[in-house]
């Protein structure tokens, strides 16, 4: 039997998460995931031509193992890493932070770019694309988020090997700088993972 059939046959209740680098290469790894998974995370960063060198052959991959029976995953979010904050308020493309006004033009154009990928590949994404390209928020709601940039936390947590939200307020030392980690930032992150982990428990649009 496949892991995934002793998976589905189990009493329990399984959540397992498989991490591999699909839009580094479409590897024999990247397909064992996608065939156990039944939903796809793709992180990236707010770059338009990673989007269109990287992730989208990456998803016409994905689409390809769907439409042969090698895989059931859809692709359930797109999440935009390492986005800057200029408020910590709801915004146009975030329902949590508040980017820069030229970010936000940008993700908002990679957000139709998205839109359009699942309009082309039909039944490729969690989240049932839209039917009038002039109103595409609804699904872009639902299928992408933006996760902010972990700054001086993420560089003091990734030195020492620790998870950030175990960090205490003040100062750390590291291997040539002095960190200063700041409660209300740790807290702003918590948020923002928490948001992440709750919305990979999304119904689909619509459903």
């Amino acid at each position: 039997a496949t892991l995934r059939q002793c998976l589905e046959e189990s009493d329990t209740v399984w959540k397992v998460l498989c991490d591999t680098d699909g839009d580094q290469g479409f590897s024999d790894y990247t397909k064992i995931a996608l065939a156990l998974s039944d939903r796809c995370i793709i992180p990236l960063k707010t770059n338009v031509n990673d989007f269109s060198n990287r992730c989208v052959p990456m998803m016409e991959e994905l689409f390809l193992m769907r439409q042969s029976g090698e895989a059931q995953a859809r692709i359930q979010m797109i999440v935009w890493n390492e986005v800057d904050v200029y408020k910590n308020t709801a915004s146009p493309v975030s329902g949590m932070i508040t980017p820069p006004k030229a970010a936000q033009g940008v993700i908002s154009m990679l957000n139709a770019l998205v839109a359009e990928v699942a309009a082309t590949y039909p039944d490729l994404f969690y989240n049932a694309p839209p039917l009038d390209a002039s109103d595409i928020e609804p699904f872009t709601s639902a299928s992408t988020m933006c996760m902010r940039s972990f700054g001086v936390t993420g560089l003091a947590a990734a030195e020492h090997g620790l998870p950030f939200c175990s960090m205490r307020e003040g100062k750390l030392q590291g291997g040539r700088l002095v960190y200063e980690i700041a409660a209300e930032q740790r807290q702003q992150l918590q948020h923002n993972v928490i948001e992440l982990a709750d919305r990979l428990n999304d119904p689909p649009l619509g459903a």
